[in-house]
């Protein structure tokens, strides 16, 4: 009888309005929500770029060589929203990107890499064709040991034609700028396929709220890292560039079994005495047109391209980011 009593009760409280919730939005094209960083008891929003590293290392040079760039495509994800006070409230999201074959995301890298040589060379760059590494025993040696692509669970990672991409630590890699006339670049960029904008009432004490409105949105973070013998300098993209494309249709997989534990859960918590902790689990499926998700991962992968061969070149001339320059529209 009390088991009944709780699925029933679960039941109820699971649809009611106070509950944490997640709100789908199926076709709406969402941007990222701008990133904060708590600072004591204030929240501050971060630059949009940032320079990780003395600019003043990187020697003058108006040659430039690309020999490692990497894309690393999301196609899944877990995410939390957590509020705390009186009472708590946590929103669960599992994504996961349908419809994308593993073509479509190596030919947005190989595309995008000829779109970062180009960007460079309309900014006045000589760039050097990685085949002037050919004779290098290092670089070929680093070349034989790739194993790109990469393709776990929840992303994948891919080079172009599967080019050798150095991981956290290769001191190889790094030596290699010492044996060539120009500047040797390290371009990585991180793709997602969904965003997500919070709801958080955290001075509301007895109605506190995680809900989350989750859409589609290409998404893009990433780097452009110039290395030189004194280490690595980074440019950085701190706020998401986005594109404006819609990808497919979003939907809600959350499965009855969820919902049901999300209840039981909620029950537990009151008949444990906490009276209105909240907690939602929800399934999010992006089913991705390809073509399309072809066109608006390309739209935000160029725009970071542009933005960081502009944001490098400033910064290497001691001049500000043009503000036509920051693509993150």
């Amino acid at each position: 009888m009390k088991k009944v009593l709780i699925m029933v009760l679960a039941a109820m409280l699971a649809s009611s309005t106070g509950f944490a919730r997640t709100e789908i939005m199926d076709a709406e094209v969402q941007q990222a929500q701008k990133i904060k960083k708590k600072r004591y008891f204030w929240t501050k929003q971060l630059d949009d770029l940032k320079i990780m590293g003395k600019v003043k290392h990187i020697p003058e040079n108006n040659k430039v060589i690309v020999p490692y760039f990497r894309v690393t495509f999301a196609t899944g994800g877990k995410y939390l929203n957590a509020v705390g006070g009186i009472t708590t409230s946590k929103t669960k999201i599992y994504s996961k990107l349908n419809g994308v074959e593993e073509s479509i995301m190596q030919d947005v890298t190989n595309a995008m890499y000829d779109d970062l040589i180009q960007q460079l060379k309309d900014a006045g760059y000589e760039v050097l064709d990685v085949s002037t590494l050919d004779d290098n025993a290092t670089y070929q040696k680093l070349a034989e040991s790739s194993k790109f692509p990469v393709v776990k669970k929840n992303f994948a990672q891919f080079t172009p034609n599967s080019r050798y991409f150095p991981g956290t630590v290769s001191v190889k890699a790094f030596m290699l700028a010492r044996d060539v006339d120009a500047l040797m670049l390290k371009a990585d960029y991180t793709v997602n396929f969904i965003t997500m904008a919070r709801n958080e009432k955290k001075f509301n004490l007895l109605k506190d709220k995680s809900d989350v409105a989750v859409g589609q949105g290409i998404n893009v973070f990433g780097e452009l890292a110039v290395i030189t013998e004194k280490g690595p300098v980074a440019f950085m993209i701190q706020q998401p560039i986005n594109s404006a494309f819609p990808i497919g249709e979003v939907v809600d997989a959350t499965t009855g079994m969820n919902k049901v534990s999300d209840g039981v859960a909620l029950v537990g918590s009151l008949l444990g005495g906490n009276v209105g902790n909240r907690q939602s689990t929800s399934t999010v499926e992006v089913n991705a047109e390809p073509e399309a998700y072809k066109k608006a991962t390309a739209d935000a992968l160029s725009k970071s391209n542009g933005t960081l061969v502009s944001f490098m070149a400033a910064s290497i001339a001691g001049e500000d980011l043009d503000e036509q320059d920051l693509q993150a529209e």
